[in-house]
């Protein structure tokens, strides 16, 4: 289960190591499968819901016991994730993730 003050405790600690001196560096740097990416984009996309009262998912207050696994508004349909594109991501040495439906009959609630 995630819980919030645990995990969001990591945004202190990069910010702390990192973002308060220098801005974190573009993903082709540290991430293979950007690599001569010429529009230099990415996009964000998360399968839980981590914010309450924003209407954008159902967490809700108090976080410890209402906002833990909650799913986030559904606004996109995850069709597959190629495994083989990030070889130093743990767990994830080949292989792809098919979802063949949206929501319930696939990948579940995602919100980019």
């Amino acid at each position: 289960a995630h819980v919030l003050k645990y995990d969001g405790s990591r945004i202190d600690g990069v910010y702390e190591a990192y973002a308060s001196e220098q801005k974190i560096e573009y993903a082709d740097a540290v991430v293979d499968n950007f690599e001569n990416c010429p529009l230099r984009a990415a996009m964000c996309c998360f399968a839980s819901d981590r914010q309450a009262n924003d209407n954008n998912g159902n967490c809700n207050k108090p976080y410890d016991t209402n906002c833990v696994n909650a799913d986030p508004a559904d606004n996109t349909d995850l069709c597959y994730v190629d495994m083989s594109r990030e070889k130093s991501a743990p767990g994830t040495d080949g292989g792809f993730a098919l979802y063949p439906g949206d929501n319930a009959d696939g990948e579940g609630s995602m919100h980019c």
